[in-house]
């Protein structure tokens, strides 16, 4: 009950920035706040912020992982991270041990540098894989891969959607 009030109480300082053109919705499930400029949400699954412009920051709830995108890349850290994101053509980094990761649609070059991570691909331009462990799954294409390190594995399947 104690996050819910400290989640309604940032909700309300956050329409006072935003202002009076913003939309305001609390439940249950958390606040979230929108406005031209971009929006933010707080909820039991983590925080989420946009600019409006493709920018955002995401924590997790539990795990503390991060992914921050600028609209170009998105970089996602935190072991044990569990993540599903949309890649909408942008490169990815991944700096995770113990991962499991989705990302859906097409991706630019793909990054990761960590161990024992399971990261499913829509499509990608390109693998560069440091760490051991890994497995990586694309759901079509040919990308060009690089590896560092043992027992990688970058193959066709996964549950990414192109």
């Amino acid at each position: 009950m104690r996050h819910r009030i400290v989640a309604l109480a940032g909700g309300l300082a956050i329409v006072g920035v935003f202002g009076t053109g913003c939309g305001l919705s609390v439940s249950e499930e958390g606040v979230s706040v929108s406005g031209e400029d971009g929006g933010v949400s707080v909820s039991d699954e983590g925080v989420s912020v946009s600019d409006g412009e493709g920018g955002s920051v995401s924590v997790g709830g539990e795990g503390g992982d991060v992914s921050v995108s600028d609209g170009d890349a998105l970089r996602i850290a935190g072991d044990g991270a569990e993540r599903t994101e949309d890649c909408g053509g942008r490169n990815v980094t991944v700096l995770a041990s113990d991962a499991m990761i989705t990302l859906n649609g097409a991706c630019g070059a793909i990054n990761v540098a960590g161990s024992n991570n399971q990261i499913d691909v829509g499509t990608a331009e390109s693998f560069t894989v440091a760490g051991s462990g890994n497995t990586i799954r694309y759901a079509s294409g040919d990308p060009a891969r690089l590896q560092v390190g043992e027992e990688n594995t970058i193959e066709q399947g996964g549950d990414a959607t192109e």
